[in-house]
């Protein structure tokens, strides 16, 4: 969402980053700006999209919120949790100066070609380990979608999702299992927000 704001002329300054701060953390904006100091970053803007990427209340689409869906899901069914990381992945808008990461949707060209978030469908065509990852992930999910577990021959075994340390990242040329919760900071978030994660 930051990405969206900066292509729209929006930059934002460290005192800015503190308001933004505020508003989404409240009572915790302080500890928050401890943990993500904006000149740990490349910019105020990145350091926003980062916390807010690993965990915002009222913030649906963010990592550590997605472990614990994960987690309260699979005391239901069995779930396979992932991350799709490759930064190479085709734009999903204009280019806003700072980094993006791999982002929401960002992994839509790997299951449909062509696709570009946009009205017409005129992506370009992945190139190279992204390519390769597309197959993957195409081999993964058909399995799934066949058997209910997905795999992929001569790819990692990727099992069910018991604990935040064995998620399977999906990057060009790399597939593993990473721990997702220190990825995100996830024990710093569940401190100020338990009740949350």
């Amino acid at each position: 969402y930051i990405g969206y704001e900066v292509v729209a002329g929006h930059a934002y300054n460290e005192a800015e980053y503190a308001q933004r701060l505020t508003a989404y953390y409240g009572e915790h904006a302080a500890a928050v700006q401890a943990h993500y100091p904006a000149g740990d970053y490349s910019s105020p803007s990145t350091a926003l999209g980062t916390a807010l990427s690993d965990f915002g209340p009222m913030i649906p689409l963010a990592n550590c919120t997605f472990l614990r869906f994960g987690r309260d899901m699979a005391k239901h069914t069995q779930v396979f949790q992932y991350e799709f990381a490759d930064r190479n992945a085709p734009p999903v808008m204009e280019d806003p100066g700072i980094e993006l990461g791999a982002v929401h949707s960002a992994e839509l060209p790997y299951f449909f070609p062509g696709f570009s978030n946009r009205s017409v469908w005129d992506g370009p065509p992945l190139a190279g380990a992204s390519a390769s990852l597309g197959a993957d992930m195409i081999a993964y999910w058909a399995s799934f979608a066949r058997t209910g577990v997905p795999s992929a021959p001569g790819r990692p075994q990727w099992p069910a999702y018991t604990q935040e340390n064995a998620v399977l990242r999906l990057d060009a040329g790399r597939l593993e299992l990473f721990d997702a919760g220190s990825a995100h900071q996830c024990a710093f978030w569940r401190s100020l927000y338990p009740q949350w994660l």
